[in-house]
């Protein structure tokens, strides 16, 4: 999913899009390779199989990753760049070099009136006079979760150059802005929190000598 090849998977399913940072597979795969790794090390019985295995993945780690430690970049001056880290490696994939340039908050391509900013980091209204039909662009990347609220009423959200945007006829309206939890974040939230309360329960368990039952 990190390379060239998984590109159509990209453009065709939605569902994907919403990972936002094609890091988080590698997270996943690394996770899953030092999970397989210590399940493989705990079935020999012997605990000097165990001990020499170990030693053997931990040197076959260091090893596989000596170009990063060799020449990673990383021991030269980095240049500063507009992005929101040094390397644009978390950056979302659908920004561009425009998602970083400075500008004013609320901004369209033709003329308008602004009035009446309500900013917080997670919310913005404002009231907006529309000549014509125009663009509108708020200086906010764009993420899933945005939602637009137009007179009191859900709009569609666009993205332009990486940041969120709706279009607006001619008129007088009162726009909102929020960012909520999405399902999948949602989904993730509870499944999270799940699997602490079952560790939690676990390790207290073993303390405890484990479930004992009355016969």
């Amino acid at each position: 999913m990190t390379i060239k090849q998984s590109i159509w998977i990209w453009d065709n399913f939605d569902l994907v899009k919403n990972i936002v940072y094609l890091w988080r597979f590698i997270s996943l795969i690394i996770f899953s390779a030092v999970a397989i790794a210590v399940i493989m090390v705990d079935s020999f019985k012997s605990n000097f199989s165990k001990i020499a295995i170990g030693l053997l993945l931990i040197a076959a780690t260091i090893y596989s990753s000596r170009h990063y430690f060799l020449s990673s970049g990383h021991n030269k001056a980095v240049p500063a760049l507009p992005t929101l880290t040094a390397f644009g490696e978390s950056n979302p994939i659908w920004s561009t070099t425009k998602t970083f340039e400075s500008g004013p908050l609320i901004a369209s391509d033709k003329n308008i009136q602004i009035s009446n900013i309500a900013e917080q980091p997670f919310e913005i209204s404002f009231e907006l006079i529309v000549f014509e039909q125009t663009s509108v662009v708020v200086r906010r990347i764009y993420f899933p979760g945005w939602k637009l609220k137009v007179d009191n009423k859900p709009r569609t959200l666009s993205i332009i150059d990486g940041l969120t945007a709706f279009y607006l006829d001619a008129g007088r309206w009162q726009v909102e802005l929020s960012f909520e939890e999405t399902p999948i974040r949602k989904a993730a939230n509870s499944i999270t929190l799940f699997s602490i309360i079952v560790l939690f329960a676990s390790v207290q368990t073993k303390r405890m000598g484990g479930f004992k039952f009355i016969h």
